[in-house]
């Protein structure tokens, strides 16, 4: 008798997914022949054409930026050792070479009149460069910058129709032809990979269709044989999909149907454990036993997981509301401390008061100081405490420390933040009603802007000064540090021009009572001169004595012409520190521009004959002048007083502000002459 074969659903299942899979292995075969195409012009763009241009266009820049600052190096910096001339020099030697070694990887790659024209333009560049070096070595002294003929041979060259200037055009015109050339290329390899990948769509399309068409044979054939013990294996998962947790009615099989049969009732059993395990986790009941079906159990191990992850979630949570709530701290600190700097930048004494007694209270410490750094003798540099809040007297009596002195003047002279914890008995004492006792913590921070300091601030508190609590002061600090040099600078300001205009009073008033003298003298001298010549004639015996006093009179009004010569020098000299030192310029009492410095030319990009004479609210934007502040100004100066505001004005048709300090210039009978501006953006 004949052994019937077997066709099980193993070896069904068996060939239909060896049909598949011989689908597949066909369908990628293709794929990665299509792929290896777009890939080799894709080799082309990544690794030819797109660094190409992305080298070419480093090369235009450095052009560019090579021809702004040799320009500048003659315009501007005037110094052999200028940092326009090292950084052109630099470009020349290191960056240039730099980039010629990172395209000349590619250049063999182009085709042969790409390549000849890449040759031709680094030949005009090296003769480019040259030229440059050649006109700096002229330049190499201070006194080739005052040679007008050297100057002006030079000028020549660099302007609009100058040979370097042609040159430079020449070059960047063939960069840019160069460049276009290779981004047609770039846009041609595009052109073909979209083409590639057109095709390769309809493949994937096409491929996809056989694999579908295939996968419904195979299913229509294995299904013949599943169905019925499927259909009922499926109703119990159906049922399971719905929460429930049915019995499995399967009659007993041998074959692969009652296995699956046996597995889903332990299945079932072990999600009715899973069940109670999860329910009791919502409870948070984290210390549940529970013991997954296998080692292979994603869902019991997923719920285990689940567990160490919400432990470990509530842990994070707290972690995250101390973050959050260190977070607002510091940037309600931040705002807070900025309204306050900006209501009280007016006044030094006021600003640092404000500031230390609110800081204090901010970070609920103990007491506070704060120290600036006053520099006004440069041969005597210390730390005065200008501001205190809760000092003690031996502390308060202390309003010098020397640099490097006590805590306060390391923290200066090492320029880092000092927080100690073990303070030291005879540092402070903090008092109170029920006596005193010395804090448990002290934080002193320097108020820098750009590694400068401008002060110390000294903390002092009985509770842990936090991490972001330091990190707070610091960031505050740099905000009083600004606040402090901008009330120095007004200070100073404001002191340098009121000696300037106590100065030309009083050279006025010299003049005036000189003129006076000198009238006076030679109306004495005529006097005298008459009646010298009336005794003359009667006696020549006062001849020697006229002579004595016309000579001792002529002494004394050069004297006085002399004295009025030095005064008008030192007022000159003021008026030149004032012009090297600050944007500044004066207005008639017309609103128009009377004197202008070189600073406040290259603020605003005119020149002198532009501006001279313009009224000054033509610069003035519109919006500003509509909002009334404009008026404002000039009605306070009328009233004779100092404006500081921050102007918005309208040039080359771009928004700028400028923070002005607007002082009227009076004559000796105190009325308004001039107003003069110090200005800065």
């Amino acid at each position: 008798m004949k052994n019937k074969f077997n066709f099980t659903i193993l070896i069904k299942i068996i060939l239909g997914f060896g049909i598949l899979t011989s689908v597949v292995v066909v369908t990628n075969i293709l794929i990665i022949k299509k792929v290896e195409q777009n890939l080799d012009a894709n080799k082309y763009i990544s690794y030819l054409y797109a660094p190409s241009i992305e080298s070419l266009n480093d090369i235009i820049y450095m052009v560019a930026e090579s021809d702004a600052l040799l320009k500048k190096s003659i315009f501007i910096d005037k110094s052999v050792g200028s940092q326009s001339r090292e950084r052109l020099d630099t470009l020349h030697t290191i960056v240039y070479q730099g980039y010629r070694k990172g395209i000349i990887h590619h250049v063999g790659n182009w085709k042969r009149e790409e390549q000849n024209m890449y040759f031709d333009i680094t030949a005009s560049l090296d003769s480019l460069f040259t030229k440059h070096d050649l006109i700096l070595d002229d330049l190499s002294d201070f006194e080739s910058y005052q040679n007008t003929e050297l100057m002006f041979d030079i000028t020549m060259k660099i302007t609009e129709n100058g040979d370097i200037v042609k040159h430079t055009n020449r070059i960047l015109y063939s960069l840019d032809s160069l460049l276009g050339i290779q981004e047609q290329n770039m846009k041609t390899y595009n052109a073909k990979m979209e083409t590639s990948f057109g095709n390769f769509n309809t493949f994937i399309y096409l491929m996809a269709f056989i694999l579908l068409l295939s996968m419904v044979l195979i299913g229509i054939m294995i299904s013949r044989t599943l169905i019925v013990p499927i259909k009922k294996i499926n109703k119990v998962i159906k049922l399971m999909g719905n929460g429930l947790q049915p019995e499995v009615e399967i009659d007993k099989r041998t074959d692969e149907i009652g296995e699956m049969a046996d597995s889903l009732k332990h299945l079932i059993t072990g999600l009715k454990n899973t069940s109670k395990f999860a329910l009791k986790i919502g409870e948070s009941n984290f210390k549940a036993r529970y013991k997954p079906l296998s080692e292979q159990d994603v869902l019991g191990n997923s719920l285990i997981l689940m567990r160490e992850n919400l432990i470990k979630a509530n842990r994070e949570a707290e972690i995250r509301k101390i973050e959050n709530y260190q977070r607002n701290w510091s940037s309600q600190g931040l705002t807070k401390f900025n309204d306050l700097i900006r209501d009280a930048s007016k006044n030094l004494v006021e600003l640092s008061q404000t500031v230390i007694s609110e800081l204090v209270e901010y970070l609920d410490a103990s007491l506070g100081g704060l120290f600036i750094v006053n520099d006004d003798n440069n041969q005597d540099i210390y730390l005065e405490l200008i501001a205190f809040y809760a000092y003690d007297r031996q502390k308060f009596l202390q309003k010098r420390i020397e640099i490097g002195e006590t805590l306060v003047g390391q923290c200066y002279q090492e320029n880092e933040k000092i927080y100690i914890t073990d303070v030291p008995d005879d540092y402070v004492k903090i008092s109170s009603g029920l006596g005193s006792d010395k804090p448990k913590n002290v934080l002193i921070v320097p108020l820098t802007i750009n590694e400068k300091i401008f002060g110390i601030v000294e903390l002092a508190s009985f509770n842990k000064i936090e991490k972001y609590q330091i990190e707070f002061v610091e960031k505050i600090g740099e905000s009083i540090a600004t606040a402090i040099s901008s009330v120095k600078i007004n200070l100073r300001t404001t002191a340098l021009l009121t000696e300037s205009n106590e100065k030309s009073k009083s050279l006025e008033k010299q003049e005036s009572r000189s003129r006076q003298n000198i009238a006076e003298i030679e109306a004495n001298l005529m006097l005298a001169k008459e009646e010298l010549e009336t005794e003359q004639r009667k006696s020549n015996v006062f001849e020697n004595e006229r002579n004595t006093v016309i000579s001792e009179l002529e002494k004394t009004k050069q004297k006085y012409n002399e004295k009025f010569k030095n005064e008008e020098i030192k007022l000159i000299n003021m008026q030149h520190i004032i012009d090297g030192a600050f944007p500044f310029y004066e207005l008639t009492i017309n609103d128009e521009y009377s004197y202008v410095n070189n600073k406040y030319l290259d603020l605003i990009n005119f020149n002198k004959t532009e501006i001279m004479g313009k009224k000054h609210n033509a610069l003035v934007s519109k919006d500003f002048i509509n909002s009334g502040n404009y008026k404002k100004i000039w009605d306070k100066l009328k009233q004779g007083e100092t404006v500081s505001l921050s102007v918005q004005y309208l040039i080359d048709g771009k928004s700028r502000i400028f923070n002005e300090k607007f002082i009227p210039i009076v004559n000796d009978k105190n009325q308004m002459t001039k107003i003069g501006v110090f200005c800065e953006q």
